[in-house]
């Protein structure tokens, strides 16, 4: 095998690797070019704070999951970093945090909370939409 194939058979063992630790974690990895629902833009980790960790901004829209109607007020968590959707929806949520996989929490008031799977990777994010289901009583 000539170094170029050992190169070429290197790259694509550890975008395998990537691939398969990204499906058993539950997340989804981030590329400028992904058409999910989670999709990069600039790059934002120049400078690390406490601990390794990067700044981090992660914007999107709140829905109902049933009508599409924009949630006034929502919740949008990511560890103990939140803000709260405006009238149309929208939020942007600024947090720090070590780069790989997390979990944003969207909730209202009288809808089921909503749990969405990110990956950040030194750059900030664009989920939407997140859609929350009206609660249903138990019984």
């Amino acid at each position: 095998m000539t170094g170029a194939q050992s190169s070429a058979m290197r790259s694509m063992v550890v975008g395998a690797v990537a691939i398969l630790a990204s499906s058993l974690l539950g997340c989804m990895i981030v590329e400028s070019h992904s058409t999910s629902s989670v999709h990069a833009s600039n790059s934002v980790c120049e400078t690390t704070y406490g601990g390794g960790q990067c700044r981090y901004s992660v914007s999107g829209v709140v829905v109902d999951a049933e009508t599409g109607s924009p949630i006034d007020t929502a919740e949008v968590r990511i560890g103990d970093y939140y803000a709260y959707t405006d009238r149309d929806g929208v939020f942007a949520v600024t947090t720090y945090v070590l780069p790989g996989c997390h979990q944003l929490i969207a909730s209202h008031v009288g809808f089921a909370p909503e749990y969405v799977d990110v990956t950040f990777e030194n750059r900030d994010l664009t989920v939407g939409p997140v859609g929350l289901w009206p609660a249903r009583d138990g019984g």
